[in-house]
C-alpha cells in the first residue's frame, strides 16, 4: 500500500508539472504571431493609387485598401476600384489598371480624393514649363513666367506617391515682345528710334545705318526675333535678310 501511495503521488505531480506553462513565453509567441500575419506597404501598381488611406508601413491582418484607377484607366473588369486584403503576412492580388478603348487622350487628372502626397525627389526630373522659372520645395514646386509670360493653370505643383505629377501649369505670351534698340550692337538700328512694343504675330521693319536699308523684327509667342541681315527696302521680305 505505501508503494502504491508514493507512486500515485508522484504521477500527479508530474502531470501538474506539464500544464503549467511560462506567461513570458505566451507573449513572445503571441507577438511572433501577429508580425506574421501583418503586412508591410501596399505595393506601387501601374496607373493606380492608393485612396483613402494615411501613410503607415505595418497593416494587421485582415486590413483592407482600396485602389483608384487613374482617369481613363479601368481594371480588367471595368471597374475604377479594386481593394486588397492582408491575409497571413501577404496582400491580395491588386488591380491591373489598363487604358480605357473609350477614354479621351487627355493628360490623366487624379481622382477627387487626391492620393497622398509625397516629397518632390521621388517624381524624378521636375516638370519643364517653357519661359518659366521654378522654386522647388520639399513638398511642392512653385513655378512663375517669365517677364512677357502670364501663368495659366496651377501656380504649385506636387507630387504623388504614384510617382506622377500634379497637373501643371503653362507661360503663355501676354500679347506682346519688346523691342529696345539701345541693347543691340551699333549699326542693328537707327538709333533714333526708342523702346516699342511689338504686338503678338507683327512683323516690324526699322531703318539700320542707312535710310534705305530695313531690318526686320517678328514677335511669336512672345519671342522676339530680329533679323540677321539690314536689306534694301524692296527686298525687306526675302527669307535672305533673316
Amino acid at each position: 500500500m505505501g508503494c502504491g501511495l508514493l507512486h500515485h503521488s508522484v504521477s500527479m505531480k508530474v502531470v501538474v508539472f506539464n500544464q503549467t506553462s511560462s506567461p513570458t513565453q505566451d507573449t513572445v509567441q503571441a507577438q511572433l504571431d501577429e508580425r506574421t500575419d501583418s503586412c508591410s506597404e501596399p505595393p506601387h501598381l501601374p496607373h493606380a493609387v492608393i485612396i483613402n488611406q494615411t501613410h503607415q508601413e505595418v497593416f494587421a491582418a485582415d486590413s483592407e485598401v482600396m485602389y483608384q484607377c487613374e482617369d481613363g484607366y479601368t481594371t480588367e473588369q471595368g471597374e475604377s476600384r479594386k481593394s486588397v486584403t492582408c491575409i497571413s503576412g501577404n496582400w491580395t492580388e491588386g488591380p491591373t489598371c489598363k487604358q480605357s478603348d473609350t477614354a479621351p487622350a487627355i493628360r490623366p487628372v487624379k481622382p477627387d480624393s487626391s492620393p497622398m502626397m509625397i516629397p518632390v525627389s521621388n517624381c524624378g526630373n521636375l516638370p519643364h514649363i517653357p519661359h518659366s522659372a521654378v522654386l522647388p520645395g520639399r513638398i511642392t514646386l512653385t513655378y512663375s513666367c517669365a517677364g512677357n509670360y502670364k501663368l495659366f493653370g496651377p501656380k504649385t505643383v506636387v507630387c504623388y506617391n504614384d510617382g506622377t505629377w500634379s497637373e501643371t501649369p503653362t507661360c503663355e505670351a501676354e500679347g506682346h515682345c519688346v523691342l529696345d534698340p539701345a541693347q543691340y550692337p551699333k549699326g542693328t538700328f537707327n538709333r533714333d528710334y526708342q523702346a516699342q512694343n511689338v504686338p503678338e504675330g507683327e512683323t516690324r521693319y526699322l531703318h539700320c545705318f542707312r535710310d534705305s536699308h530695313v531690318r526686320g523684327v517678328r514677335c511669336s509667342n512672345g519671342i522676339l526675333t530680329v533679323a540677321r541681315y539690314c536689306c534694301l527696302s524692296q527686298d525687306r521680305d526675302n527669307e535672305n535678310c533673316w
